[in-house]
């Protein structure tokens, strides 16, 4: 994942060529904004469930889970999009 996010969407973005440099590089640094405010909130969640009595293993594997299946699910438009 981090080799995706990291090299091949600036250089996937800048080929289809309907935007500048800079236009790319902001696209290109959207999923570490929305990953920086998504561990936040996955922290503040499961702080929250730990308080509350559920198991640290359950939260650890529940906070797994989602974050695997919101990857993939960020991934597919990529998988799905036709090549230029």
């Amino acid at each position: 994942g981090f080799f995706i996010f990291q090299s091949w969407i600036p250089l996937y973005l800048k080929s289809l060529g309907s935007q500048s440099a800079t236009g790319t590089g902001l696209l290109a640094g959207l999923p570490w904004l929305a990953a920086g405010f998504g561990g936040t909130l996955a922290g503040q969640i499961s702080d929250r469930l730990m308080q509350r009595g559920v198991p640290r293993l359950a939260v650890r594997h529940g906070m797994h889970v989602v974050s695997t299946l919101g990857c993939a699910a960020c991934a597919l438009p990529l998988a799905l999009s036709s090549s230029v």
